[in-house]
């Protein structure tokens, strides 16, 4: 008796988690399910993503940049379809898996900054509506670089998130991820169209925010250069091809 006491007092104590649980398990079954079959054919998205994940090459980028400036739109997505399409081949399962792997990850990133954001009962509803809906199943199921978009939108809300409930007074190691992987995943966000608006949102929230605010102030020159060189670093390809264009006077 005592014994099925407490298992009913865990299952009672982590009852949440096994519904968050469930949700990842249902929306990775709905992203997954037959995705290299369904829906038959491609579409004009996928087929456009297909040609220039195709053609592209590291070597020919480095050595005739400013011969394939179009690879550079979507550069982070192309790579990844790159390396699915030189493992898999040429196929639907190679062209659809980068946006499926990216969509299962952004439903549980959305579920742990829901978890932050509201009460359970509330994010688990939402989460619920969210990463089983037809629009966001459809685009992680899809070969197409939208998913890379919300992908790098919620790892940069899950970021910010982490900064923002983390002891100001304390710099750990999980603390400096969340930074890194903020700033990293808005740089990428620029090579996406219309990603520059949406990076543009969250550093304009940041600055509203008085505690990121604070923390920007109180954190050390060296990490604030280290940060911009990284930043450079991640969009040099993006800004040797605007300053080319502009050269060309295209």
């Amino acid at each position: 008796m005592r014994s099925e006491n407490i298992q009913k007092s865990v299952i009672y104590r982590f009852r949440h988690l096994f519904v968050f649980a469930l949700l990842i398990a249902l929306a990775t079954t709905l992203i997954t399910y037959k995705f290299w079959i369904l829906p038959n054919g491609l579409s004009a998205a996928e087929m456009a993503s297909l040609t220039q994940s195709g053609h592209f090459s590291p070597a020919l980028l480095l050595s005739n940049f400013s011969e394939h400036l179009d690879w550079i739109v979507d550069l982070p997505w192309t790579i990844m379809q790159w390396l699915s399409l030189q493992v898999f081949g040429i196929s639907t399962f190679a062209l659809r898996l980068p946006a499926v792997f990216l969509g299962i990850l952004s439903a549980v990133g959305f579920i742990l900054v829901l978890r932050k954001w509201f009460m359970t009962n509330v994010a688990m509803a939402t989460a619920m509506l969210a990463i089983t809906s037809p629009i966001f199943i459809s685009i992680a199921r899809s070969g197409s670089s939208s998913i890379m978009t919300v992908f790098l939108s919620v790892v940069a809300l899950y970021a910010a998130t982490v900064i923002l409930y983390s002891n100001s007074d304390k710099v750990g190691l999980k603390s400096l991820l969340a930074k890194v992987s903020a700033s990293i995943a808005m740089a990428l966000l620029l090579y996406s169209p219309g990603g520059i608006y949406l990076a543009a949102v969250f550093v304009f929230a940041g600055l509203l925010h008085p505690k990121v605010r604070l923390l920007f102030v109180r954190t050390k020159i060296w990490k604030i250069l280290v940060g911009i060189f990284l930043g450079i670093a991640i969009l040099a390809p993006l800004i040797i091809g605007i300053m080319v264009q502009i050269i060309s006077g295209d």
